[in-house]
């Protein structure tokens, strides 16, 4: 009776150990299908970023890259130029305490209301006012192109066989 209880004990062990393995089989498992998953999009991303490689054109000259580079530069260096310029015509003592300005943790103040964005808002209403302008002429000539086209329309069909225009 000893012996059938120590095997029976052997065999519940046997039986935890083989649930705590089922168990590490399972997880196992759904770590293989959230890797694989990992897999397909990456080997999707890397598709991707294969077909965008060959698309883009392979006889780009590098200086060409140097120059747009250095054209960027230049334009930020402009830029600085004129916020410099601005922070020089407004400086602290003259600021009123309702104008908005930045401040950056040195110590250096730009004026929002700077005259880049005087300039942009110029332009923008310029060009508005150009558009408007535009469309009126589109529809003026609109108008006198239909106007003399049923004239000639007109003037077809109410003249005489005889009658020819040289024009």
């Amino acid at each position: 009776m000893q012996q059938y209880r120590e095997l029976k004990d052997q065999q519940a062990g046997r039986m935890a150990q083989s649930l705590q393995k089922l168990e590490k089989i399972k997880e196992f498992r759904k770590q293989m299908k959230v890797l694989a998953d990992e897999a397909r999009e990456r080997a999707e991303f890397h598709k991707q970023l294969v077909d965008e490689y060959e698309r883009v054109p392979k006889d780009v000259q590098r200086s060409q890259y140097t120059d747009r580079i250095m054209e960027i530069v230049k334009n930020v260096k402009k830029q600085n130029l004129e916020i410099e310029r601005v922070r020089e015509a407004y400086p602290p003592s003259h600021r009123r305490p309702h104008e908005a300005f930045v401040t950056r943790a040195d110590g250096f103040h730009v004026r929002w209301r700077s005259q880049v964005l005087q300039d942009t808002r110029s332009l923008q209403k310029e060009i508005s006012g150009l558009l408007a302008q535009l469309g009126r002429i589109y529809a003026a000539t609109d108008e006198l192109v239909y106007k003399v086209r049923r004239r000639a329309w007109r003037w077809t069909c109410v003249r005489p066989p005889s009658l020819s225009l040289s024009l």
